[in-house]
C-alpha cells in the first residue's frame, strides 16, 4: 500500500513539474500545443496508466520543439509564436538574430524529449528534472541575449509600447544617424 503511495505522489512531482515547465515554455513562447499537453497529463494522472500518457505527452512536445527549432530562423516577428520578449518583439533584427541563436537548444531540447529513455519512475523523475531545468535556462539565457543586443543596436533598454505584444524601439537607429549628420 505505501508503495502505491509513493508511486502516486512521484507520479504527481512529475506531473506538476512538466505542468510548471511546459506552462514557462507556453508563456515565453506562446506554444498553444503546450497547454493541450499539461491538460492531458493532468487527466492522465487521474488514471492507472499515467505513465503512458506521461510519456507519450513528452514525445509530443519534444515533436513541437524540435518543429519550433526547425522553423525559428525564418519565423517572422508576431505575437503568438517564437522567443518573445520586449526586445525581440520592438525589432526586426534581434528577432532573427536571437531565434538563429536559439534554434539549436530548441531542436536539442526537442530530441531529449523525443529520445530519452524512460523506462521506470525513476528515470521519468530525472528526465523531468532535466526538462525543467533547461526550460529556465534557454528562455533566460534568449532574454539576456536579446537584451544585449538591443543595447548594442539602440544604445538603451527602453521599449515603447504600442498595446499587447506589440513594441518599437524608442527611435530607429537610422533616425539616430540621421540627426547627428544634421
Amino acid at each position: 500500500m505505501t508503495d502505491h503511495k509513493n508511486r502516486r505522489a512521484a507520479i504527481l512531482v512529475v506531473i506538476l513539474a512538466v505542468v510548471a515547465g511546459t506552462t514557462l515554455f507556453a508563456f515565453i513562447t506562446g506554444a498553444p500545443v503546450a497547454l493541450i499537453a499539461v491538460q492531458c497529463a493532468r487527466e492522465a494522472a487521474r488514471r492507472d496508466r499515467a505513465m503512458n500518457w506521461v510519456i507519450w505527452v513528452i514525445r509530443l512536445g519534444g515533436v513541437v520543439f524540435v518543429a519550433v527549432g526547425s522553423v525559428a530562423p525564418v519565423l517572422p516577428r508576431n505575437r503568438w509564436g517564437g522567443i518573445r520578449c520586449a526586445y525581440t518583439l520592438a525589432d526586426d533584427e534581434v528577432w532573427r538574430e536571437v531565434h538563429s541563436r536559439f534554434r539549436w537548444p530548441i531542436f536539442a531540447l526537442g530530441l531529449l524529449c523525443l529520445f530519452f529513455p524512460i523506462r521506470n519512475l525513476q528515470e521519468l523523475l530525472l528526465f523531468t528534472y532535466i526538462l525543467v531545468g533547461l526550460l529556465i535556462v534557454i528562455p533566460v539565457a534568449a532574454y539576456f541575449y536579446a537584451r544585449r543586443l538591443y543595447v548594442r543596436r539602440f544604445g538603451t533598454t527602453e521599449v515603447v509600447s504600442k498595446g499587447f505584444f506589440t513594441y518599437e524601439p524608442p527611435t530607429k537607429p537610422s533616425d539616430q544617424n540621421d540627426d547627428a549628420a544634421q
